[in-house]
């Protein structure tokens, strides 16, 4: 009797677990570029897919999000010199880590997300001036949802250093528009 309980118990702990869980599948496309001593130059278009989770930690409307991308993001930059630096074409694996709040309205939600993102820069193009594949920096995020289709803008922000120079920065920059399905 003892076993049939401990049994129902840990069914329940693990169904409720899993009502908390959701899945998405988003696509975007944007711009990216770098920023370059406070400016922005050389915008290129910019696209990112993936993968993602969500666990509600308190009713629903304060998650925990996560997911698996890949990001086609990069630029040019010019130096006072006329030098142009590229690290343009460059494609990334990506995992942001996000905390959410939600707010549901009938059919609706609006979700505000916050976060930081590593990336793995798996090819890029021939002249690019960096040989360090890793990038990080901080994801802000805005969706707008209606029954499981949502529509939704991401800015990201490398605080990375992009250049092997010590005397000139350059970091990873890129806003996208995104649309994608919750499961």
């Amino acid at each position: 009797m003892k076993k049939l309980f401990l049994l129902l118990f840990l069914t329940s702990c693990i169904t409720s677990v899993q009502a908390q869980i959701a899945w998405n599948i988003r696509a975007g496309a944007g711009f990216s570029d770098l920023i370059c001593k406070g400016s922005r130059m050389g915008s290129q278009f910019a696209y990112k897919a993936g993968l993602g989770t969500e666990y509600a930690i308190w009713r629903r409307n304060l998650l925990v999000m996560g997911a698996v991308e890949y990001a086609h993001k990069g630029s040019q930059c010019k130096d006072s010199s006329g030098m142009t630096y590229k690290l343009a074409g460059s494609h990334y694996a990506q995992i942001p880590l996000m905390i959410a709040g939600r707010i549901n309205y009938k059919n609706f939600n609006a979700t505000l997300k916050g976060g930081g993102y590593g990336s793995y820069a798996f090819a890029s193009d021939k002249d690019a001036l960096t040989n360090d594949k890793f990038d990080y920096g901080y994801v802000v995020s805005l969706d707008i949802e209606y029954l499981h289709f949502v529509l939704g803008v991401d800015y990201q922000r490398g605080l990375k250093n992009m250049i092997d120079d010590k005397y000139y920065k350059a970091y990873n920059s890129a806003l996208y528009f995104n649309i994608g399905c919750r499961f």
